[in-house]
């Protein structure tokens, strides 16, 4: 028994020093990322659309070459779940709101994001009003986040736009995908 427990308690220290401490993850440097501007903001603006809270769509989905271009543009686009909505109160502008989105299921296009993404909405933006008076009824609600990653005033940041996770904008995604395959193979 004694041989054993000393099996055991040295088997453990030494998987401790194998392992050592963990790592610590560092922030992807700012330099890396393109520059954010009016151009980028008018298709990663931090944005909500429309009808994602049952409003009306400025033009039917399949004419939306905003979302054409967020596809070929996009880091990510991706299938979401809202987990958390959080007032932080930073900076002189106000409270600023952060939104936790988890991805659920396959990456729709772009890379793969393994975690939750944190969606910084500061006081300027054109969907703070909307967080605001909503905040916890968005937690659970399924969309389509479309994200970025920017060099924002010398700050690595993401910038997005949330649409609903429904059919027709799977489909326009999916068209968009095609399309830039299509573009691609005949340059």
């Amino acid at each position: 028994m004694e041989r054993r427990a000393f099996l055991y308690f040295a088997g453990a220290a030494l998987g401790a020093v194998a392992c050592g401490p963990p790592r610590p993850t560092t922030a992807p440097k700012a330099e890396k990322f393109p520059a954010y501007g009016a151009a980028e903001a008018a298709l990663f603006g931090d944005t909500i659309a429309e009808d994602f809270l049952g409003g009306e769509r400025p033009q039917p989905i399949h004419e939306d070459e905003r979302l054409f271009r967020r596809v070929e543009r996009a880091d990510s686009v991706f299938a979401a779940r809202i987990t958390t909505v959080d007032r932080d109160s930073q900076g002189d502008e106000g409270p600023h709101f952060s939104l936790t989105a988890l991805p659920v299921g396959p990456v729709l296009a772009g890379r793969a994001e393994e975690t939750a993404v944190t969606l910084l909405v500061p006081p300027a933006s054109a969907s703070y009003s909307w967080v605001r008076s909503l905040e916890t009824a968005l937690v659970g609600r399924p969309l389509i986040l479309f994200m970025k990653r920017y060099n924002d005033a010398g700050a690595a940041r993401i910038h997005w736009h949330l649409e609903p996770d429904v059919l027709p904008v799977r489909m326009a995604v999916e068209r968009a995908k095609l399309s830039r395959t299509t573009r691609k193979v005949t340059r």
